[in-house]
């Protein structure tokens, strides 16, 4: 699954993650140019309503890994 911004709402990420099947000590992986752009861990409740104000965790380095 690949980030990108969706063009239709089945095109989602929503919709990627209904497709896979993640597990406690599984990781996500996200590769992307670190200098224009960021990975933010947020709540679900900021998630639902697209509050990044306030991220758990932001990541800059380009080649970010969470485990879940």
């Amino acid at each position: 699954m690949a980030w990108k911004i969706p063009s239709s709402e089945s095109d989602s990420l929503n919709k990627g993650a209904e497709e896979a099947r993640f597990l406690v000590g599984d990781s996500l992986a996200w590769m992307y140019d670190g200098q224009k752009d960021s990975v933010l861990q947020v709540t679900k409740e900021a998630y639902a309503s697209c509050n990044t104000t306030s991220p758990i965790e932001e990541y800059k380095d380009g080649n970010t890994k969470v485990e879940a």
